[in-house]
């Protein structure tokens, strides 16, 4: 365990550490197996992935980021980390703070995260400054809106119907947001 995460996404970002203190308890513990790969295949993925995952990083810098007035057009699908992702932004957050927050893995909500800052979905909150601002009138919560909507589905037949509801509501959601 490392985090919410288990399994080879807990081992890959075990692996990516550059320091710390190791503390090992040598008695059995009856766990069951979750990963399978051989040893040699874990850790060439794991350094393949803390590359990536150090790239995506630097791309993104160390800015906070908070969910923009851009929102996607009506063909685009989010992937299942790009939603787990937009579901912990409740005000602005860092690329550490999502990472610590994402049940996906570490490489997984990178990627979500560059994909959503490329859309324009997440916007540093340097950029944010020039979006007008709602009077506390005309204010909405944005985040029961997009955990409403961007619930997964339980169930693979739902997958579709969510996507569709997911765009119906970010379009519904960029009507009520005043253009600047």
């Amino acid at each position: 365990m490392s985090g919410k995460l288990s399994g080879e996404p807990a081992l890959y970002r075990i692996l990516a550490l550059e320091q710390g203190d190791v503390v090992a308890d040598f008695r059995p513990v009856r766990r069951e197996r979750t990963i399978w790969k051989p040893t040699p295949v874990l850790l060439l993925d794991g350094a393949r992935r803390k590359d990536e995952c150090h790239r995506l990083r630097c791309r993104l810098g160390s800015e906070r980021y908070a969910p923009g007035a851009n929102l996607p057009s009506v063909d685009v699908t989010f992937t299942r980390a790009e939603i787990e992702l937009l579901r912990a932004f409740d005000g602005p957050r860092s690329v550490d703070d999502a990472l610590a927050a994402s049940p996906c893995g570490d490489l997984e909500t990178l990627i979500a995260f560059a994909n959503l800052v490329k859309r324009e979905c997440l916007l540093p909150t340097a950029e944010l400054a020039d979006v007008p601002q709602l009077t506390p009138a005309d204010a909405i919560s944005l985040r029961p809106a997009l955990v409403s909507l961007l619930a997964l589905a339980p169930s693979v037949s739902r997958a579709r119907a969510d996507a569709t509801r997911v765009r119906v509501g970010l379009i519904s959601y960029a009507s009520l947001v005043p253009l600047p």
